[in-house]
């Protein structure tokens, strides 16, 4: 895996490329996950999936998840 420079501006394709090589490497610390696709402005062609690096660890993550999906249920619930 490549060093990141931060004084360098990366094009999409090499900073996905890291953000997969992170989540590939620290499983236990890291998860990517898709936001959903850019919007093909201004050409119809590029259609890029915006992306997010989640970095916790695993125990943190899993208890955000669960918090998340409590506020979630009550939210529908009609509760909060």
């Amino acid at each position: 895996m490549p060093d990141i420079q931060f004084d360098t501006y990366y094009r999409y394709d090499a900073i996905t490329s890291f953000l997969q090589d992170w989540a590939a490497r620290y499983p236990n610390l890291c998860r990517l996950e898709s936001l959903g696709q850019k919007l093909p402005l201004p050409k119809p062609t590029l259609h890029r999936m915006l992306q997010q690096l989640i970095a916790l660890d695993r125990q943190s993550l899993e208890l955000a998840e669960r918090t998340a999906r409590s506020q979630r249920s009550l939210y529908e619930a009609g509760r909060v």
